[in-house]
């Protein structure tokens, strides 16, 4: 069955947990070195069965007038 999951990892150190999500959901080892990488430039990978996609979060902060980039 065809299914769309979104898995977001903001600073991921547990290497078991990240092993898991590996293994549930059959996730490409060189994906796994991306995630627990901390730095990256914005890049989107097409491989057979999904496609993953590095995003830098951007907030504003309205109190303080500022905009931050993780």
């Amino acid at each position: 069955e065809d299914a769309v999951v979104i898995l977001s990892c903001l600073q991921v150190y547990d290497r078991e947990l990240l092993r898991s999500i590996q293994h549930r959901f059959g996730i490409h080892p060189l994906v796994i070195e991306d995630i627990e990488k901390l730095e990256h430039r914005t890049k989107l990978d097409v491989l057979d069965d999904a496609q993953f996609l590095v995003l830098k979060l951007i907030y504003h902060d309205s109190v303080n007038k500022r905009i931050y980039v993780e």
